[in-house]
């Protein structure tokens, strides 16, 4: 893919709107919704977050920047110890960040309120935005191991936001599924 010549303020403006849509939507989604599941393997609302939550946290405060596991927020701001839940060598690649997960392990993810996921997107999404901001021209095309190859920095970053687009996407169609619920028998 050509990297665009103007990327890294792309990049950052796209990043701010999916963090401002996030926070929107968990203004508007009522707490029943937020935990509800359409059927046993399906995620919720609040799953949803939280799993494009610790995508967000993992590059801004470890692929983009060097940095360690103990870095995320998820762990240095206690969100690990608070819950109880320690997501690392869960997943695909051992990230704990819910893609790769059985059913059962997607159930195990602790039920964040509106406000705590919220407060935790916050602070992953702030961090996020640093590493952003440091890109440039040159940065973007470097190669990053990820996952499982190398890949530009560009592809893996936009891969990241469009990700995270689906699944505000995915967060609205649930909610509005929500009220429904009843004829869904669920």
């Amino acid at each position: 893919m050509a990297i665009p010549t103007d990327a890294a303020s792309f990049i950052v403006e796209l990043a701010d709107t999916l963090t401002k849509a996030t926070l929107t939507r968990l203004e508007r989604t009522p707490p029943g919704a937020l935990h509800w599941h359409i059927d046993h393997e399906a995620n919720s609302i609040g799953v949803t977050i939280w799993h494009y939550t610790r995508w967000v946290d993992h590059f801004g405060t470890v692929l983009l920047v060097g940095g360690a596991r103990a870095d995320e927020h998820w762990y240095r701001d206690g969100w690990a110890e608070r819950t109880g839940y320690d997501p690392n060598a869960k997943g695909r690649g051992g990230l704990g960040l819910l893609t790769g997960y059985s059913a059962e392990e997607m159930h195990a993810v602790p039920q964040l309120s509106a406000a705590e996921l919220r407060e935790y997107h916050t602070a992953a999404s702030a961090s996020f935005r640093q590493a952003l901001a440091r890109e440039d021209q040159a940065s973007l095309e470097r190669k990053v191991f990820f996952v499982d190859r190398d890949v530009a920095r560009y592809d893996v970053i936009m891969g990241l936001l469009l990700g995270e687009n689906r699944h505000i996407g995915e967060s609205d169609a649930l909610r509005a599924r929500y009220p429904r619920r009843r004829s869904l028998g669920s």
